[in-house]
């Protein structure tokens, strides 16, 4: 584990034309492709949350771990053996500060350790092999709604931006090949789902019966 400071990240996010994604503003402004998944419970903000699906907090970790499992799965089948984590185009790592949260704690404490303050763009570099519960630690934040700390894995250059509806959208401009990867290794799961942008506003996904959904956040 080491730290990659911030002028690296800002020479990543130029040279692999990382852009912004999500919401853009303006005719002229483009977003990165993306594909990705969500489990079907609707959780939002995890057990820590009010809306969405209000399962146990058992509930929630069976859910995530199938997520986890799901995730483990593409990096063995895509051969990437290390991970940045960094909060990239998120511009910070928590959605908010609260020292009352076991996992805010456990992730500041791990920025601490490589001297990355919480506001800092400076991102964390990991073994995928050594350091593998450190991803699962950001995932997890970011499924509770208070991590914006994203996952580029530069070897095939594909960024991961997990959100707090329990969902994991890949960012990368071979949307096409990595799709095939994601939408088999979803078909294999009982409970995620397969999504592709169609309309480049991200209105439309794609599911892996080959349905349409529209979804709002």
């Amino acid at each position: 584990m080491k730290k990659i400071d911030t002028k690296t990240i800002k020479q990543i996010m130029k040279e692999q034309k990382i852009t912004e994604y999500y919401y853009t503003i303006g005719e002229d402004s483009k977003e990165m492709p993306v594909v990705g998944v969500y489990h079907k419970n609707d959780w939002d903000h995890g057990y820590d949350g009010n809306s969405g699906f209000l399962g146990t907090r058992r509930s929630f970790y069976q859910d995530f771990f199938e997520m986890i499992n799901f995730l483990r799965e593409f990096l063995n089948e895509t051969k990437c053996s290390k991970c940045i984590i960094a909060p990239f185009k998120r511009y910070k790592y928590f959605e908010y500060n609260d020292e009352t949260c076991d996992i805010y704690v456990e992730l500041k404490g791990k920025l601490n350790e490589n001297n990355i303050r919480i506001n800092s763009q400076a991102g964390l570099e990991i073994s995928l092999k050594d350091d593998f519960s450190v991803l699962e630690a950001f995932v997890e934040g970011a499924f509770r709604g208070i991590s914006l700390g994203c996952l580029y894995f530069s070897e095939i250059n594909v960024l991961l931006t997990p959100t707090h509806h329990f969902e994991m959208p890949f960012w990368t401009y071979e949307a096409d090949k990595y799709a095939q990867i994601i939408k088999q290794i979803a078909n294999s799961c009982d409970n995620i789902c397969f999504y592709q942008e169609e309309t480049g506003d991200g209105s439309e996904m794609c599911q892996g019966d080959g349905s349409v959904d529209t979804q709002a956040d």
